[in-house]
């Protein structure tokens, strides 16, 4: 069996095996080159899987969903995201005058939980606390949580809902606050 050794390797039989072969790098940099190309290769996978869940998480671009999602399982442990995120888990069916329980999940890489605002489509609701920096203001740290916002509505229809949440860091004393929010459609179905 013929083998072509390429610039800066030579091929050498196993000692313990003859007729096996082992590629041997007599040119450092060509070994690196080699390392160095597999790195590069792995960490480009890791950032695109990464940014897909950074986009995933803010939202994917607009996405209204006519039917609530299924109840999803629990998630393992997330990439908190540079910005805040916000996602919500619908019931798989909503009745009327039934109590709906959706889950509000937020993340994000720096800030202090503030609140949160429902729009339910018939009533608006909130839950919104103000930010404070007094003089000894809390610090914004790195932040991946969950609510529970629970509703019931009385008649069957469609109704367009938004689930928005608040954090906030303090600069000069001042609470700087960032929004975000999630809307879905929720369809209401009949007792």
């Amino acid at each position: 069996m013929a083998v072509r050794d390429q610039p800066g390797t030579r091929t050498e039989p196993v000692a313990a095996d003859p007729d096996r072969l082992v590629v041997v790098f007599d040119d450092p940099p060509a070994r690196t080159m080699l390392l160095s190309w597999r790195i590069g290769l792995a960490v480009l996978i890791v950032a695109v899987a990464v940014g897909s869940g950074l986009w995933w998480m803010a939202g994917g671009g607009r996405q209204v969903a006519t039917r609530p999602a299924a109840e999803a399982p629990a998630a393992g442990p997330v990439d908190v995201p540079s910005v805040l995120a916000v996602h919500v888990r619908a019931p798989a069916k909503v009745v009327a005058g039934r109590p709906a329980r959706f889950v509000v999940s937020y993340a994000d890489g720096e800030g202090i939980f503030s609140g949160g605002v429902e729009d339910w489509g018939d009533t608006g609701v909130g839950s919104v606390s103000l930010a404070a920096c007094d003089a000894s203001p809390p610090v914004a740290t790195a932040l991946h949580a969950s609510y529970v916002a629970t509703h019931t509505w009385s008649k069957a229809a469609s109704y367009p809902v938004s689930f928005a949440v608040t954090t906030y860091t303090c600069h000069n004393g001042r609470p700087t606050e960032e929004t975000r929010s999630a809307r879905l459609t929720v369809v209401v179905a009949a007792r």
